[in-house]
Parts: C-alpha cells; sequence; structure tokens
C-alpha cells in the first residue's frame, strides 16, 4: 500500500479522508504554481482556488488565509534546520550549522 491508502497500522484510508488529502494537495500545488510564476502578492486566493477546481469557501475549510498556503510546508524546512543542528559536529555553532543546511538546500532546488 502506498501513503495515499495506508492509515494506521496498515488499515486502509477511507475514500473520504483520501479525497480531502488530494484536495488539500491539489490548493498547495497551485498554490505553488502560482507564487511561482506571479509572485505571492499578484496571486488572489481565488485564483488559486480556480486553480485547484474548488471554491474559494473550499479553499477556506483547508487553509486559514493564503499564508497559511505560502507557509505550508514550512514544518520540513524546520525539521531540516532542527536536524542540522542536532547533527553537526562538537564545536559547530547552530548558526554555522544553520547556514550550512541552508546552503545545501539551495543547492538542491537549483539543480
Amino acid at each position: 500500500m502506498n501513503r495515499q491508502t495506508a492509515g494506521r497500522a496498515g488499515s486502509p484510508v477511507p475514500l473520504r479522508e483520501r479525497k480531502k488529502q488530494m484536495t488539500r494537495l491539489a490548493v498547495l500545488d497551485a498554490a505553488e504554481r502560482l507564487f511561482t510564476a506571479r509572485g505571492y502578492d499578484n496571486v488572489t486566493v481565488a485564483e488559486i482556488a480556480d486553480a485547484a477546481n474548488i471554491s474559494v469557501k473550499t479553499l477556506f475549510t483547508y487553509f486559514a488565509s493564503k499564508e497559511d498556503l505560502a507557509f505550508a510546508g514550512e514544518g520540513g524546512l524546520r525539521d531540516a534546520i532542527t536536524g542540522a543542528i542536532a547533527a553537526s559536529p562538537d564545536g559547530t555553532s547552530p548558526v554555522d550549522a544553520v547556514a550550512a543546511e541552508l546552503r545545501r538546500l539551495v543547492q538542491d532546488t537549483s539543480q
């Protein structure tokens, strides 16, 4: 089973939950695409909803604001930064560990 069909302890995820996950991902994909193409300030919530093929009201059941869409993936960044600090060699300052991790992330995304 994959992530979309497997729940806790291998139990199947109900169709309703899979649809919610798919809608959330569609909204995030649409927002990222539009923000990348036109910039955050030049994209409206209505445009994101339209690109995700949902209503604005539905979008707001998944995300409280446009800012929530822009920062929805920040948990991964936070985890990468805290992991880099924890894994850094003794004597490495947290600032140096974070700087090195950010450089690595930027290099990974530019390739």
